[in-house]
């Protein structure tokens, strides 16, 4: 496997997927406030 630095160009697409990630699978494992935490994340300045 190989590991390399994300680019900023494609910041969005992978804040979007993790948003998505969150969503889908979280509530299978976390409460729903806790899930929405979670997916707030990708709104934060790490995914700009």
């Amino acid at each position: 496997m190989e590991i390399r630095l994300a680019e900023a160009s494609i910041l969005p697409a992978l804040a979007n997927r993790s948003r998505q990630w969150v969503l889908t699978y979280g509530p299978r494992y976390y409460s729903a406030a806790q899930v929405a935490a979670w997916a707030a994340f990708a709104d934060e300045a790490a995914f700009q």
